[in-house]
């Protein structure tokens, strides 16, 4: 049954709840014995795996759209993977500060009632000890195998979001904004790994998991809204309900425009245009609705295309931009039998894997001399990727060229 008639409720009777939880008095009992399998389940949870394999999801997007002077996907795995699990281990233990702070909060809470702290399943000391350990061995993944500029972002989510924003939320409704930036960072991360120093342009992609997590989480607090008022939680959707669906509005349009500027400032190309925005189109018609009428039913909306938008939008930015030369050779070879085109169609290939190559040996050799310094480095660089880039264009138009050929 859908709840419409929920009146704002005043931040005053919110911090005295949040008062009255401080009071309550969590009569620990003595941990459960369990075998090593049990407990490394209990770990996943307290560290909600899946939260962070969405992490892991998010830095994979942000690793593989940065520009890179490779056309394979995954030209240094080694990275890719100290990136993903250096942020999944920080992004964990984040997750079990948060739990230890919210335990009095948390079981009041039907949907938290079940985590691992409220049950008694280990203490508020082996879950800090998990966290200081994952903290610890994540940012040093990052820090030794990725890069400091990576280090530091693990970092700051950890304190953001452990250390700001689980506190702010019983004091502010600012807490929404805090949490997105946290949302925000990992992706990013993945593109500064690839590139190795910070490319404004992956400040696009952050404002694209920023801008979703409105929707997302204010269509999701939405309905759940009695239990953040019983734990005494300061969100919009107690204390403002028309600010609540409004911002879900405004930052559900605001991906439209960012999703353009991704083809406009040439990372993807013209379709990603279209086809991106088609489910963003879509999320903002139900923030609409939902804004025009707050029921749980319109919230539910939003919650489900969440789940495929942001799936579709960064597949499509990856398929769209990292694969045309691949597609290219897979749908030229098989077109046609003739056995000297199929020769001039691989040597054109060749010709491009062949300065790729060339293009990676000069940069090695470059970042090899000790008396260049990392500014110059950094420009000598974008200057072979855009040499690079003009040669890949007329290389391309070739192949271009045969494939009109065929047809």
């Amino acid at each position: 049954m859908a709840h419409t008639s929920l009146h704002p409720i005043a931040q005053s009777d919110i911090q005295s709840r949040h008062q009255e939880q401080k009071k309550i008095s969590l009569k620990w009992k003595e941990p459960i014995k369990m075998s090593v399998m049990d407990r490394i389940r209990i770990y996943a949870k307290l560290s909600k795996l899946k939260l962070g394999g969405l992490v892991a999801a998010s830095s994979l997007c942000g690793y593989l759209i940065a520009p890179s002077p490779s056309f394979l996907m995954f030209n240094d795995f080694g990275l890719l993977l100290s990136t993903i699990v250096g942020s999944s281990l920080c992004i964990g233990a984040a997750n079990a500060f948060n739990q230890v702070l919210e335990i009095p909060y948390d079981s009041q809470m039907s949907r938290t009632f079940c985590r691992v702290l409220p049950q008694f399943k280990i203490s508020p000391l082996e879950a800090i000890l998990f966290g200081i350990c994952s903290s610890v061995v994540g940012s040093a993944i990052l820090y030794y195998f990725v890069n400091p500029i990576v280090f530091f972002m693990g970092i700051a989510n950890i304190i953001l979001y452990s250390f700001i924003y689980t506190p702010l939320k019983r004091y502010s409704i600012v807490n929404t904004w805090v949490g997105a930036i946290v949302g925000a960072l990992p992706p990013m991360s993945g593109w500064i790994a690839k590139v190795n120093y910070f490319d404004p342009c992956c400040i696009l992609l952050g404002a694209v998991l920023f801008s979703w997590q409105f929707p997302h989480f204010n269509s999701l607090s939405w309905n759940i809204r009695e239990q953040y008022a019983k734990a005494g939680y300061c969100m919009m959707s107690l204390l403002n309900p028309k600010l609540n669906s409004l911002t879900s509005l405004r930052y559900s349009c605001l991906l439209i425009p960012i999703t353009c500027a991704f083809s406009l400032i040439g990372i993807n190309d013209f379709w990603f245009m279209l086809d991106g925005n088609l489910l963003n189109i879509l999320l903002a018609y139900r923030a609409f609705k939902f804004h025009q009428s707050r029921s749980d039913q319109n919230a539910r909306y939003i919650e489900y295309i969440e789940l495929f938008e942001e799936l579709f939008s960064l597949t499509f930015s990856q398929v769209e931009y990292k694969l045309p030369l691949y597609n290219k050779q897979q749908k030229l070879i098989p077109a046609t039998s003739d056995e000297n085109m199929k020769t001039k169609i691989n040597e054109k290939i060749q010709d491009i894997l062949n300065a790729k190559d060339n293009f990676e040996t000069n940069i090695d050799s470059i970042f090899c001399l000790s008396n260049i310094n990392y500014e110059n480095n950094q420009v000598m660089y974008t200057e072979y990727v855009r040499t690079l880039q003009e040669g890949i264009h007329e290389l391309e138009a070739e192949l271009n060229n045969i494939s009109n050929c065929l047809k």
